[in-house]
């Protein structure tokens, strides 16, 4: 009795000391069992609603657990464990279950019989609860494990099929620069063996050029940011050809921040730098012949202003190329009366259709006024919109001159065969009509004037006939003395019927001197100017041909001719 009251005062005690946790004495010999008021809130009952019977206990175990919590409390019983603790699952008043902790202790006699068991009872669901998300967090987590393991076993096999099969050069290189990996394109454009170029400096490959850039610039700044944009190397393959590539790289780097091992891809652009040099050649052989050629060419972007303007356009117009680029072109090099419409001509051509040529005036910087014949090209961008002309044109001033001297040679030709031809004419009509004998005396003279103005005639065609020799500098003068009296005297010959018709007086005063030269040269002149005056003097007026001397000795005479 003195025991049991010492068990009572030390449940008591516990009570105080775990007010959370319910509380049982099983009476073992009886059956009989005391459940605390917390051991039955616990599973939601009332402090009087259950039976002080072991039963209570049992009944309530789940049914997954009943077996094990069995035979761990015979054990406990038997005396072979020392305690009973277990975690269990007891059903509630409302029909669920909530886990359990039990704790137990037995009081024992001398042989070891347990006389009671005493024990708690702590809630554990919330706990049971959390392991059990964790414990589906967990698996949750193992199986994202297995998944991403999957996946980057997937990623590892696609990215080594793609770094090995892709159209590029792939390689990667460890921190001293041997080649730890190389696609399979790297090898098709090199030439090698995958055998035959691991392990190996990737600078071996390159030409010294391009090692030593790689060596003394490239790397250095390299190992510094870890990332490389567009190198230009030139690689040499097994068989000894040069290719050029565009290598970019990026570093992989370790916990301590150094670089591990670099991965690179290279872009051949043999081909394309191949088309470049072409294309700068063509360029350089394109720009060759516009700055040395003797044509004026001229670059203009859509609003007229100079944008190229080579050497002999600025010889031509004596501009310096400050002072043409950037600059108007109307302004600085059209007269100012054609500015407004050369101004329009080039926006209309720019907007609709074009037309290839034309013929303008280039102002000088002196504004001296040059005759130029172009040709145009309209300049579009890739995108086809229009960016400005560039222009060839070739100075024909001297060449416009000549067709204008042509056109005078051709129409004082036409006066010089008209001439004779009118007077040979004349000549014949009075023979013919009977208005003159051939035989008499004026008739012979008519004959003389025919035949004179026949010669005549011979040797303008003549002189036509030396024309290109004239332009050449191959046509030579006869020069003979002659006296000027003689010459007067032919002249008067010659244009006295062509005087007598248009009624006017014709008369020379020429006292006589002597002279060295080509004596029908000055006929055909005098000629000329005694025909010119007839033609544009009036009725009854008077011609004279005068002989003066100048220089006070013979051999300089002056023949002038004057009209009244």
């Amino acid at each position: 009795q003195q025991a049991e009251a010492a068990l009572r005062l030390s449940e008591k005690r516990w009570q105080l000391a775990i007010q959370n946790d319910g509380i049982f004495d099983l009476n073992v010999e009886t059956g009989e069992v005391f459940y605390s008021a917390r051991w039955k809130g616990m599973l939601g009952y009332a402090a009087d609603e259950l039976l002080n019977d072991c039963c209570e206990w049992w009944h309530r175990i789940h049914p997954d657990d009943l077996a094990r919590i069995t035979l761990a409390e015979q054990r406990f019983r038997g005396g072979q464990t020392a305690h009973f603790k277990e975690e269990y699952r007891l059903r509630c008043k409302d029909g669920s279950y909530k886990w359990i902790l039990g704790r137990a202790q037995a009081l024992r006699d001398r042989t070891g019989q347990a006389l009671r068991l005493i024990g708690s009872h702590t809630d554990i669901s919330d706990r049971k609860q959390a392991e059990a998300q964790l414990r589906q967090l967990n698996a949750q987590l193992e199986s994202r494990v297995k998944e991403r393991t999957a996946a980057l076993q997937v990623s590892e096999q696609r990215y080594r099929s793609l770094y090995n099969n892709t159209p590029a050069m792939m390689h990667s290189i460890d921190n001293t620069g041997r080649l730890i990996s190389v696609s399979d394109y790297w090898l098709e454009k090199m030439g090698y063996t995958r055998a035959e170029v691991l392990y190996r400096r990737s600078t071996e490959f390159l030409t010294p050029a391009s090692r030593r850039a790689a060596l003394e610039i490239h790397l250095p700044e390299y190992f510094k940011t870890g990332i490389a944009r567009n190198i230009a190397y030139q690689f040499v393959t097994k068989s000894g050809q040069v290719i050029d590539v565009l290598l970019s790289g990026v570093a992989e780097r370790d916990d301590a921040g150094q670089i591990a091992r670099s991965h690179a891809v290279m872009v051949d652009v043999t081909q394309q730098r191949r088309a470049e040099a072409t294309l700068q050649e063509a360029e350089r052989r394109w720009r060759s012949l516009l700055e040395n050629v003797r044509l004026l060419v001229v670059g203009l972007d859509i609003n007229g202003r100079v944008n190229y303007a080579n050497p002999y356009l600025q010889e031509l117009t004596g501009y310096s190329s400050d002072e043409l680029l950037g600059h108007d072109w109307f302004t600085t090099c059209t007269p100012q009366a054609q500015q407004h419409s050369e101004r329009e001509k080039f926006h209309k051509a720019l907007a609709g259709p074009f037309t290839p040529h034309s013929q303008g005036t280039v102002v000088t910087r002196l504004q001296a006024e040059r005759t130029v014949a172009w040709n145009h090209t309209v300049l579009k961008d890739e995108a086809g919109a229009t960016i400005g002309t560039l222009s060839i044109g070739e100075d024909i001033t001297q060449r416009a001159e000549i067709e204008r001297l042509k056109e005078e040679f051709i129409a004082a030709v036409s006066h010089e065969l008209r001439t004779p031809l009118t007077s040979i004419h004349g000549a014949l009509d009075l023979l013919s009509t009977g208005l003159v004998e051939a035989a008499s005396g004026q008739g012979q003279q008519v004959l003389k004037i025919a035949v004179e103005h026949s010669h005549r005639l011979v040797q303008l065609v003549n002189d036509i006939l030396e024309l290109e020799r004239l332009d050449s500098g191959r046509v030579r003068l006869n020069p003979q003395p002659f006296t000027t009296t003689d010459l007067t005297q032919r002249v008067l010959m010659l244009s006295q019927l062509k005087a007598e018709q248009a009624k006017i007086g014709l008369q020379a005063d020429d006292p006589g001197f002597l002279l060295s030269a080509d004596s029908d040269r000055l006929l055909q002149v005098l000629t000329n100017l005694v025909d010119n005056a007839i033609k544009f003097s009036k009725q009854g007026s008077s011609i004279q041909i005068k002989g003066n001397c100048s220089g006070g000795h013979e051999g300089s005479g002056l023949r002038t001719v004057s009209g009244s």
